[in-house]
């Protein structure tokens, strides 16, 4: 065969994102000394990741985050005060590699054509995803001696965070020219 010279290709590609955001915030004034708050935060994102070359390869990524919270503030005299609050944090995110079909594999590689430039398959990092929940116990202790003010506290936190980032493990193949690819 005869190698025919090509330049890089272009390919115009779409690109969006979206969000959707709920907040609920409740405030409840027991007594005098007494007050609850509690908050909740619900936050979708979805983008397209675009990090493969044709767009017939791209897909959403999900990135969900969940807050809730909770204070309860207790005054036990005008110099004593306490204040409680329970809180947790969800966040994931997940780059999918989706279902493309790959004769002869399991998986739909990367295939990198050097003379087009251009890489056929999905986000060469993906799959990957990262989750982490957050779970905090606040607790601090306030006393008020003339111009002078204490306060003792304790933030205890409990984060599980499993994550999985192996690039390229779908394997990556690399040709400096189409022909070569074709006729492998």
């Amino acid at each position: 065969g005869t190698l025919i010279p090509v330049g890089n290709v272009n390919i115009p590609s779409p690109n969006f994102s979206y969000n959707n955001y709920v907040v609920a915030n409740i405030d409840f004034v027991q007594s005098e000394r007494t007050q609850h708050r509690a908050r909740f935060n619900f936050n979708q994102n979805r983008t397209i990741d675009t990090a493969a070359t044709l767009p017939s390869f791209f897909l959403l990524v999900p990135f969900d985050t969940r807050l809730f919270s909770y204070t309860l503030t207790h005054g036990f005299t005008s110099r004593l005060t306490n204040e409680t609050r329970l809180a947790y944090r969800r966040s994931v995110q997940n780059f999918s590699a989706g279902n493309f079909q790959f004769p002869g594999l399991d998986q739909f590689p990367n295939i990198q054509l050097n003379d087009l430039g251009i890489n056929i398959g999905p986000d060469p990092n993906a799959p990957q995803f990262g989750i982490e929940n957050n779970y905090q116990i606040v607790n601090n202790l306030s006393y008020f001696a003339g111009n002078h003010s204490l306060k003792f506290g304790i933030d205890a936190r409990k984060l599980i965070s499993p994550q999985s980032i192996v690039q390229r493990q779908r394997g990556d193949y690399t040709y400096n020219n189409t022909d070569t690819f074709l006729r492998d």
